[in-house]
């Protein structure tokens, strides 16, 4: 399907020095073009259903199809060079779908990018009005796209990897002298990932030799004792936007400010970033023991609580409303229930919750665990404070008190 590795890498050298060279003569509006072409172009994920039908089998009938017009795209683009078996391929790229949980798709982009890295540009685009230059840098933006998106198919050889990474090397976020932005990473890739540390298991907070390898010296085949490179997926933008979708706030290859925030932003392969997530990491184990040992203090400081409660004959209304509220705490609300009911509102919705259909299905219970849920959002709280009037039989006013609304109910209080 291919030809040998070594012509192919070739290729990608000579590939990458015309665009190097064309790139030290390009203006704005020149890249301006070419992103305008390979936004157009650039492959698209295809979500469960998309152009197709809900039909798992006509779904995958459909993916065949176009796998299958594609590979032969690809075939007759490796003897032709045309634009005309190039739009073929990229279409059916398009219309299949990437989908890496899917063979044939994943195959069909493989197939694709292979063909095109060894054949190189269509030579009769119009589009490209005969600039050798402008085809060359056009044809390598969209290659990068390409192994982007072929780099996380899990059947890709190391060699061809390393290939890949020749390809994606300049969309890396990380530090660089040799743009004005101080960052590696060119805006017109269409996607920027970065490099991840890969944790470890010692207990440290950095690890040298834990640095992955560069992609250039991965992409040339260096021996190293770092790991391979790990990446942790691509992050996509628009390379164009319409002007009326712009805005300070979206990410696309003409967001200036946004690119300002992304670069100055740690980078993860560092020993300050990873001394200081590990710091960060010790700090909040730290407080999550300090709040349990808490909770636990606190829980052994209400067992004696509890014990008095429950040894009461006659507990007054504000008493069984501390002894249920100790023994949800507790986890002793079964004991509670063996002699009492429960009265707080809260506490029965969060009863019923866990199944209990027994105390769930009498009606006094189903219509107190329902009553916050009637009331809306907002609705008060068994422990919210109320003022409660009192009449005598008369109808006349004889004061206010002040209590919690279990309490109020429990006196008979009806609402206002």
């Amino acid at each position: 399907m291919r030809r040998m590795f070594g012509c192919a890498v070739a290729a990608a050298a000579l590939t990458l020095l015309v665009v190097a060279g064309a790139a030290a003569q390009s203006t704005d509006a020149t890249q301006t073009r070419i992103n305008q072409l390979v936004e157009r172009d650039r492959p698209r994920d295809l979500l469960k259903g998309g152009p197709f039908s809900e039909d798992h089998r006509r779904f995958y009938a459909d993916i065949e199809k176009q796998a299958k017009l594609g590979h032969k795209a690809a075939a007759d683009y490796r003897r032709t060079s045309s634009v005309r078996d190039w739009r073929k391929m990229l279409d059916a790229v398009n219309r299949g779908g990437l989908r890496f949980d899917n063979q044939m798709s994943s195959a069909l982009l493989h197939d694709v990018f292979f063909a095109l890295h060894e054949s190189g540009p269509p030579t009769d685009d119009p589009e490209n009005g005969g600039d050798a230059a402008f085809t060359a840098r056009r044809h390598h933006a969209m290659m990068r796209l390409l192994a982007s998106k072929l780099w996380v198919w899990e059947y890709v050889t190391d060699a061809e990897r390393r290939l890949l990474a020749g390809y994606i090397d300049e969309c890396e976020r990380r530090p660089s002298a040799l743009r004005p932005s101080g960052n590696n990473h060119d805006r017109n890739c269409g996607f920027w990932f970065e490099m991840t540390y890969p944790p470890n298991n010692t207990g440290r907070a950095w690890d040298e030799a834990n640095v992955p390898q560069t992609l250039a010296d991965y992409a040339a085949g260096l021996p190293s004792p770092r790991p391979k490179p790990a990446l942790n997926g691509f992050l996509d933008y628009p390379l164009v936007r319409d002007p009326a979708q712009v805005s300070p706030r979206y990410i696309w290859a003409g967001a200036d400010d946004v690119w300002r925030r992304i670069y100055s932003a740690p980078y993860h392969t560092t020993r300050e970033y990873q001394e200081q997530r590990f710091a960060e990491g010790q700090a909040r184990m730290a407080a999550e023991h300090e709040r349990q040992q808490a909770r636990e203090a606190y829980r052994l400081a209400l067992i004696p609580r509890w014990e008095m409660l429950w040894a009461k004959q006659d507990p007054t209304p504000a008493e069984r409303v501390e002894l249920e509220d100790v023994s949800i705490f507790l986890m002793r609300l079964d004991v509670y229930r063996s002699r009492y009911e429960i009265v707080r509102y809260d506490n029965i919705v969060r009863f019923c919750s866990l199944g209990f259909t027994d105390y769930c299905t009498r009606k006094d219970a189903l219509d107190a665990a329902n009553r916050p849920a009637s009331a809306g959002i907002g609705a008060p709280s068994s422990s919210q404070s109320v003022t409660v009037r009192s009449y005598d039989q008369n109808g006349n006013y004889t004061g206010s008190t002040t209590t919690t609304r279990i309490d109020a109910e429990l006196m008979g209080a009806r609402p206002n």
